[in-house]
């Protein structure tokens, strides 16, 4: 039996086989190897470079004489414990796995590609864990012992024996509007409990064509099919994307509710709502795209604030050398030099959905939130800004350019990101280096658009949106897909927009730590959902979350320790005290 851990691997080297081309270079990380020089062969070339990472002394060199980029090598300084699978020679592997409690639901946090999907693939059974010999079909006794004496061992034991029922809700739920094109909501959910259907308010979309469901009523559509599934163990990716806060709230009572005695992973971007649906939490850490470590399990409010601070006390391991910092924006820093005039507009579709905006003024150099339960007329609103859709009285002139992200993100191009941009965009150093590089897709710049991920594709369409020439850019949901760390990036390349290139930006968005970071100001959307919708004319941030928290009657607090927004209990004293005073985010 081979049990691989850090003991045996001082260092992992990455090659990407799709960048990967000895046919287009000279062999540069052969021929500038120091340890090629000295006679022994570290580095052989066949169709592919592979690299000896036992002879490897971790230099680097190769990976920076590579004219591709193909070459990743991480020298490992910290534990990282039982390595379960890898991809293939100089692939991405994945160290440990997460423990399962029976009528507890377990969040997954971390960085898109530290193998949060290997993760519930190999949980639910879709790849069996080969503990690092990915040319060998390992059996599950060798799997099974290696992880005698640790909680999952038990759960693997079942897997192999395929005793082991379970329920996964997929990332994507945009590629059900795909895959079901012509069929009606009540098709899809004829066997699902008419209790969770209510609770869920899909009631009312029976009749409805899936390809015409928004991207919430999609996402509530498949959490609706997975958690009525009879399983024991329940894998949910990704649940609130799309659904405005107080359907992500909703959501989650509903999981911990229908769920109470089951066991549940969840994998959640949303600090807030992870914190509120999770019993426990695992920091999954790393290097995107190379190797991926699953911490110890910590209870919810501790795991994140692990996970905000970088640094797990507990294992004295930091992975990010700097803190996540949760402020908002205290004081606008635009010009005050009106961009836009926007007078009192009104948008009827067939008499069943009515929107009503006030009359407000949009300045040069600033970013304006918005925020609202879905179905009131948000996305409407940035259509009519774009052009894309007209006022009822035609009111509303724009007569300058607007670089425009629409919702949901379908780029019909069959070739790589690379030539999508340069058939799409003048690239330039001003994009590369405040876009390109700060969203760290030079990495997947030689992969095809269609096979990338809900994440990587939304940051090709903002960098596509971004790099239009504009006085106003408007962004529907920019967060969706991204893990934490890439939205406080986008926050950041946003506010540079804003302030250093004053330029305007409409951001709309759920997630209200993003917003909170981004937004000079908020424009609030209240009303009826799917019946009547009223933008209130645009107001400092931390006016309108109050006026917005009070509207779907939720407080939230700062942590004690790091600062974080956290949603308080419903009744608990904190939430009846700050209510009293009218207090909703403090």
């Amino acid at each position: 039996m081979v049990n691989i851990d850090l003991k045996s691997v001082k260092r992992i080297a990455v090659i990407d086989k799709d960048k990967c081309r000895p046919d287009r270079c000279n062999h540069e990380c052969k021929s500038f190897c120091p340890v090629e020089r000295t006679g022994k062969e570290i580095i052989t070339i066949d169709k592919k470079a592979k690299i000896n990472e036992i002879l490897c002394v971790g230099c680097g060199i190769c990976a920076k004489k590579c004219p591709f980029g193909a070459i990743t090598i991480i020298n490992l300084t910290q534990e990282t414990g039982k390595l379960v699978h890898q991809y293939d020679e100089n692939g991405f592997r994945l160290f440990n796995l997460p423990v399962i409690k029976k009528g507890a639901i377990v969040g997954l946090i971390g960085r898109n590609g530290t193998g949060k999907t290997t993760t519930l693939n190999i949980l639910t059974g879709v790849t069996k864990p080969n503990l690092g010999r990915f040319n060998e079909d390992v059996k599950w006794k060798e799997i099974i012992e290696t992880f005698r004496g640790n909680e999952i061992q038990a759960y693997l034991e079942e897997l192999s024996k395929n005793n082991i029922r379970t329920s996964y809700k997929i990332q994507r739920v945009d590629l059900i509007r795909k895959k079901y094109k012509g069929k009606k909501v009540k098709e899809l959910l004829c066997d699902v409990n008419s209790e969770i259907i209510k609770d869920l308010e899909l009631d009312i979309l029976m009749e409805r064509n899936v390809e015409d469901l928004s991207g919430g009523e999609l996402q509530k559509m498949a959490i609706a099919k997975s958690i009525n599934k009879d399983a024991d163990f329940y894998f949910i990716d990704e649940p609130t994307s799309y659904l405005d806060i107080k359907n992500r709230m909703d959501v989650a009572k509903i999981i911990r509710k229908r769920l109470k005695d089951k066991s549940v992973v969840v994998v959640e971007h949303d600090l807030v709502i992870l914190d509120y649906l999770s019993d426990f939490v695992h920091i999954m850490h790393g290097y995107p795209g190379a190797y991926g470590v699953v911490s110890n399990i910590y209870h919810a409010k501790r795991g994140i604030n692990n996970y905000i601070l970088g640094y797990i006390k507990e294992e004295n391991i930091r992975f990010r050398d700097y803190e996540i910092e949760f402020t908002y924006i205290k004081e606008s820093k635009q010009t005050k030099e009106k961009l836009l005039y926007i007078p009192r507009l009104r948008k009827t579709y067939n008499n069943s959905f009515r929107l009503e905006i006030e009359e407000c003024e949009i300045f040069k150099g600033e970013v304006i939130g918005i925020l609202g339960k879905n179905g009131l007329g948000k996305t409407t609103f940035i259509k009519i800004l774009a052009g894309l859709e007209k006022d009822d009285e035609n009111l509303l002139e724009i007569n300058m350019k607007i670089g425009y992200k629409p919702q949901y993100i379908d780029i019909e191009y069959d070739g790589t990101v690379e030539n999508f941009f340069i058939e799409n965009i003048k690239m330039n150093e001003e994009i590369k280096n405040h876009l390109i590089k700060p969203l760290e897709i030079e990495r997947i710049m030689h992969k095809n658009i269609n096979r990338l991920s809900g994440g990587e594709l939304q940051k090709i369409a903002i960098v596509y949106a971004l790099s239009r020439e504009g006085e106003i850019y408007l962004l529907d949901e920019p967060s969706a897909y991204l893990d934490i760390e890439e939205r406080l990036r986008l926050g950041k390349i946003l506010r540079r927009y804003a302030e250093q290139l004053n330029t305007t930006l409409l951001v709309v968005d759920h997630d209200l730590l993003f917003l909170s970071s981004v937004s000079d100001r908020v424009m609030l959307f209240d009303g009826i959902s799917g019946v009547n919708g009223y933008a209130y004319t645009p107001r400092h941030f931390k006016e309108a979350i109050n006026m917005f928290l009070k509207s779907v009657g939720i407080t939230m607090r700062s942590d004690d320790e790091t600062k974080r927004p956290r949603i308080n209990k419903e009744g608990s004293q904190k939430d009846i005290e700050m209510k009293s005073k009218g207090i909703y985010f403090e």
